[in-house]
């Protein structure tokens, strides 16, 4: 049986990769990235609420307080 294994994966017949398969990767002003950070109970319920009132996720509230705060906040895609 274990020859048969051997044999098998020598042969090369399946498993890698395919030219062209699979996601494309994207470039430029496309391409995104995921930042975290950590905060404590009392930072996390100030900012729940801020967002609701603002009608925004958390997410997004926290993205135009950051690039406001460093002066990038004129053209914010939600």
């Amino acid at each position: 049986m274990s020859e048969e294994k051997n044999t098998a994966k020598s042969t090369g017949t399946w498993g890698g990769a395919r030219a062209g398969a699979g996601r494309k990767k994207k470039e430029g002003k496309d391409k995104t990235y995921v930042i975290f950070f950590r905060i404590n109970e009392e930072e996390n319920n100030l900012l729940k609420k801020y967002a609701e009132e603002n009608n925004l996720s958390v997410g997004l509230f926290s993205k135009k307080a950051v690039l406001k705060t460093i002066g990038l906040d004129n053209d914010i895609q939600q």
